[in-house]
Formats: structure tokens, sequence, C-alpha cells
């Protein structure tokens, strides 16, 4: 054998042992969730920016009227709005742990 080949005959050996084919559905099945909450986050970040949008006007009506009723419409909206914000923030999180962890498997999968 020379010394060209052996190069490319470890490697070939390390990607049999990796044994591609047989990760391949688990690899499959993390993009497909991948696809979804990515397009999950894009509709998610849509409804915020609206959520946003009708709280600035509720902080403007409260301003300009002073009146309870617009000051509890205000209070319901920001409640509204934070809790569509953490929503959002703990479904990134859990996408980002997702593709951590999937990497780190990954990974160990080849290097190991």
């Amino acid at each position: 054998m020379t010394m060209a080949a052996e190069p490319l005959q470890t490697a070939l050996q390390s990607w049999a042992e990796i044994d591609l084919p047989a990760l391949r559905p688990n690899l499959d099945q993390t993009v497909q969730s991948l696809v979804e909450s990515r397009e999950t986050s894009l509709q998610a970040r849509k409804s915020l920016g609206e959520r946003t949008k009708t709280l600035k006007r509720a902080i403007k009506t409260a301003s300009d009227d002073g009146t309870t009723t617009s000051i509890a419409s205000l209070a319901t909206e920001c409640k509204a709005t934070i809790k569509a914000y953490q929503g959002e923030i703990d479904s990134l999180t859990k996408r980002c742990k997702l593709s951590e962890s999937n990497f780190t498997k990954l990974y160990d999968v080849i290097y190991n």
C-alpha cells in the first residue's frame, strides 16, 4: 500500500465504523423537528410583533385617556404580551437544547 492510500484507507474505515445508514433515521427525525420548530418560531415572531403593536396602542390609549378602564385594559395587554414572550423564549430554549444535544451525539459518534 502506498503512502497516499493509507490516509484514504483510514478515512474509509472510519466511515464504516460510524455506520451512517444506521444514524440516518435519527438525523432525519432531528432535521424534521428543527425545520418544524423554525417555522413555528417564525409564526410566533409575527404574532409577537402584532402583540407588541397592540400593547403600544393600549399604552397610547391609557396615556391619552387615563381612565380606569383603559388602565385595566393596558394591564391585561401587558400580562398577555409578557406571557407570549415567555412562551417564545421557552420554545427557543427547547429548540436550542435539542440542537445541542443532537450535535453532541453526532460528534460523539464521529470522534469516539
